[in-house]
């Protein structure tokens, strides 16, 4: 009797021990997120990652100025946006943004981390010009954010100039007319949508959009303006290399965008207004200084060694694709009057 006893009370020690072992649960498997860091207009993205086999994968968002993430709502169906995960647990999920967003994935109870995807802003221009020197343009955002800056930029050589600027509309748009392009002439143009930090919006800028402007041109022709002298083998000093441009006119020549070239193709560019009075001259030195000095005659083209070659060269003015004048030497003479 006394054995029994003995090992009946082993028995229910050892029963009382194994209740107390308690055996720990499955840790469940985290999920993971990938994104693309960017969208480009209002588009269609691709989520994945990885979640427990066979697992229910629900998608979470939020757009990127709020920061508070919500069950993603199918479109379709208005229920959560859900996807199962494969038996080797991958998922994908397709989404559209119009915005910078927040993105993340529940699966078997547990959240992944949160990814960021920004926005970069889409214009889209448009022009035409059905009134003599104007051209109307009209921008599009995609997304079709309001109160994004914009502004209209048209080509001039190898530099651009804002001719109109403002905000996109309730719609996402903005409209401006664009007087004194020329008539007759080819303009090209692009839009620039800047960015909008708080919705993770970043800027862009558009296709150019070329145009040959309504009427008919009124611009400079050929020997409107001319070399009437080069002085290419001068004293000592850049400086005392120059040439100079004389108005054959009555009138005004505003010599914005004009080019005068060398023969190896060195280029000087009138950048900015210059208006040369008719009958007037502009003289260009090869070397450094301030543009207006010693008075408005006067420009510099900024060079550190000599262009014109003494022994033979040969200058052309230009405006756009249309030849002004030109000018050529073929001896050492010192000095030209074309």
């Amino acid at each position: 009797m006394r054995q029994r006893a003995i090992l009946a009370a082993a028995t229910v020690a050892l029963g009382v021990i194994a209740a107390a072992v308690v055996t720990p649960a499955f840790a469940a498997t985290t999920p993971t997120i990938s994104a693309p860091s960017s969208a480009t207009g209002f588009s269609q993205i691709t989520i994945t990652g990885t979640a427990e086999a066979n697992a229910t994968v629900t998608l979470y968002e939020s757009a990127y100025i709020f920061n508070s993430l919500d069950v993603a709502i199918d479109w379709d169906t208005g229920e959560p946006l859900t996807t199962t995960a494969s038996s080797s647990g991958a998922y994908s999920i397709k989404r559209y943004v119009d915005s910078g967003f927040l993105f993340a994935v529940e699966a078997s109870g547990e959240r992944s981390r949160t990814v960021t995807v920004t926005m970069k802003v889409l214009p889209t221009l448009t022009v035409s010009s059905t009134t003599s020197g104007t051209v109307t343009a009209h921008v599009a955002a995609s997304p079709g954010q309001p109160y994004l800056p914009v502004q209209v930029q048209r080509q001039n050589g190898s530099s651009w100039s804002t001719l109109s600027g403002g905000y996109t509309d309730s719609e996402g748009t903005f409209a401006a007319t664009l007087t004194g392009q020329g008539a007759g002439t080819t303009q090209t143009y692009r839009a620039y949508i800047g960015a909008d930090p708080e919705n993770a919006v970043t800027a862009n800028y558009s296709s150019t959009k070329t145009i040959k402007v309504y009427g008919t041109s009124t611009g400079p022709k050929a020997g409107d303006v001319q070399f009437t002298k080069i002085q290419y083998h001068g004293p000592d000093g850049l400086n005392n290399e120059w040439f100079r441009l004389t108005n054959k006119t009555s009138k005004t020549i505003n010599l914005s965008g004009f080019t005068v070239k060398d023969a190896a193709g060195n280029t000087y560019t009138f950048s900015g207004t210059y208006s040369l009075g008719a009958a007037k001259n502009v003289y260009v030195h090869t070397g450094k200084g301030t543009n207006g000095k010693p008075d408005s005659q006067h420009r510099y083209w900024g060079k550190t060694s000599y262009i014109w070659n003494n022994g033979g060269d040969t200058a052309t003015l230009r405006k756009g694709s249309t030849t002004i004048d030109s000018c050529k030497w073929t001896s050492d003479k010192k000095v030209t009057y074309c």
